[in-house]
């Protein structure tokens, strides 16, 4: 089984979808990641947008915070820094102030900011992404 570092940006697949995740932590069975996009102008005060690590800048989502199966990963695709990935992953946490030093967006206004749809629709499908795993390790498995 490959182990994936902190940092490792990777493809995921889940429920039908195919997204780029960076991962945070590797807990053996499963992985610890948050969402991750190319559509860089939606960030927030609380993502992080990667330039650089790949061909196309990133959009790490601060609050789409998940795991998923080893098994759901088709590939690494590139490696950032293990302190971006500790910045990204407290950004939440911190009101923003942690990645306060990485390009990152304008705080969310609220539901008539444009940026709100598109952030339930990522949180919609992360979450079904992310579902199997989340219900397993919570115990909540129906079979």
């Amino acid at each position: 089984m490959t182990n994936y570092e902190p940092g490792t940006l990777a493809v995921a697949r889940g429920d039908g979808l195919a997204r780029i995740v960076l991962v945070t932590h590797d807990d053996g069975t499963h992985l610890r990641a948050l969402l991750c996009t190319n559509i860089v102008e939606a960030a927030t005060d609380i993502d992080t947008i990667l330039d650089g690590f790949t061909p196309y800048r990133l959009l790490v989502h601060g609050e789409l915070y998940g795991c998923l199966w080893h098994r759901q990963i088709a590939r690494a695709v590139a490696r950032v820094p293990v302190e971006v990935v500790r910045s990204c992953f407290e950004a939440l946490v911190s009101d923003g102030e942690a990645n306060e030093h990485l390009p990152h967006g304008l705080p969310l206004q609220g539901p008539p900011d444009p940026r709100w749809r598109f952030k339930e629709i990522e949180g919609d499908e992360w979450r079904r992404m992310t579902a199997d795993c989340t219900r397993t390790l919570l115990g909540w498995d129906d079979g």
